[in-house]
This record gives structure tokens, sequence and C-alpha cells, in this order.
């Protein structure tokens, strides 16, 4: 079942992300739950929407990393680029993969946790395996949008990984 709600998470975001890069969706960093991704990403360096025009005129070998807004994720990824999904748990991360469209989802694997340098190194090596130019990482927010211990670690894991890697990196509110 937990992958299975993994993978319903990336496939929902994934659908979204590729609306935007296509022009098929409107954008939802201006509705409310801007605000909540604005104050669950205090103390996070975000690159902000308004940046989209800016990355989607960067040549091809011109990749920012980071944490990204929706948009800016959207016109951050090269066609064709594969997307890594992850559900960040105690225990556990789940790891789904978009296909090359990105419309479609499926459960790649389960990482037993054990130190974070072992652990984003196995991530990097299936996004380099894959292809993956980008990371999805589920935040998992209260119902009335305040972050939970839950959303923090999620958080911290998506920091530290926009360290050691140049592919652009989103938090995606797991309520939606």
């Amino acid at each position: 079942e937990w992958p299975n709600q993994m993978i319903f998470m990336a496939v929902e975001c994934l659908q979204h992300v590729s609306r935007l890069g296509l022009g098929l969706a409107p954008s939802i960093s201006r509705s409310s739950r801007a605000a909540t991704l604005h104050t669950a990403h205090q103390g996070t360096v975000l690159v902000t929407d308004d940046r989209a025009d800016e990355i989607a005129n960067r040549g091809p070998n011109e990749r920012p990393g980071g944490i990204f807004e929706i948009e800016a994720f959207a016109m951050a990824l090269r066609p064709g680029d594969r997307l890594l999904a992850v559900d960040v748990g105690s225990k556990r991360l789940g790891v789904a993969m978009s296909d090359v469209t990105r419309t479609i989802a499926s459960s790649l694997e389960t990482i037993h946790r054990t130190k974070f340098a072992a652990d984003a190194e196995r991530l990097l090596d299936l996004a380099d395996l894959h292809g993956a130019g980008g990371y999805v990482i589920g935040l998992p927010m209260n119902l009335d949008g305040s972050g939970s211990r839950s959303a923090q670690a999620a958080q911290a894991f998506a920091r530290n990984l926009s360290r050691l890697t140049f592919a652009p990196i989103l938090l995606w509110d797991e309520r939606l």
C-alpha cells in the first residue's frame, strides 16, 4: 500500500509539471498554496517562479540546481528528462520514476535508510542510471497547512540533496 500512495503523489505531481511545461495548466503558484509553501520553505533557498523566464532562456548545458517553485522547476527540465519522486520516511525512502513524457510514474525502489550520505549516493546513482533530470520530494504538510515533523525532515533532506546535485528539486505538497 505504501508504494502505491507514493506513486499516486508522483503521478499527480508529474501530470501537473507536464501541463505547466506545455503551457496547459494554470499557475498554482499564485494561489493560497503559494502562501503555504512560502511558509513551509522558510530557511530554504528557493528558485522562485519569477525566474522561470530566465531559466527558460538558458542554454541546454546551463542547468541551475536547487529547490524550485513549480513553474521554475518545469522550465528547468530538459525535454525527455525523467523525474525521480521521493517519499522521505524515517526508516525508508520510497522512490518512483517517471517515463520520459512525465505522465506515468512507476515504483522503482525502496531504500532502507542508513546515513544521509549513503541514501543520497543511491538516489544520485539511480538518477544517473535512469537519466533523471529532476527530483520531486513529497512534503507531508498538516491539513491546516502547517509543517509537520515529517515535512521538516523532507525539507532538510531536500536542502542536503540540493548541495550534491545540479538537478532541480521540487517539494510537492502531498495534501493536494
